[in-house]
């Protein structure tokens, strides 16, 4: 996947998430509206730092907030289904061995 731990990018953390669902991708890059939310969102992480001029309005910025909510939600969602895969894998590999023993 070529991932660093030290990628800042935030529109590149969400294509590398393709890699495994395009939920997360939807959630925020969906409709036009979304895309702008989004742009304000890769703004933000530099020009709040290194910028004094830097603002986002307030609805602007509720509406981020429950987007970063929903991705939580849908991250655990996720997490919690993958998980749930691997261990009825396991399961079943498990099974498939005793059988061959």
């Amino acid at each position: 996947l070529a991932y660093r731990s030290d990628i800042h990018h935030l529109g590149r953390q969400l294509d590398l998430c393709c890699c495994f669902s395009e939920e997360p991708s939807n959630l925020f890059r969906s409709n036009k509206d979304d895309l702008l939310l989004f742009e304000i969102l890769l703004k933000s992480y530099s020009q709040a730092r290194y910028k004094d001029t830097f603002e986002v309005h307030s609805d602007d910025a509720d509406k981020l907030v429950s987007k970063a909510y929903a991705f939580f939600e849908l991250t655990k969602e996720i997490c919690t289904t993958k998980i749930t895969e691997f261990k009825l894998q396991n399961e079943e590999q498990k099974k498939m061995e005793v059988g061959f023993e």
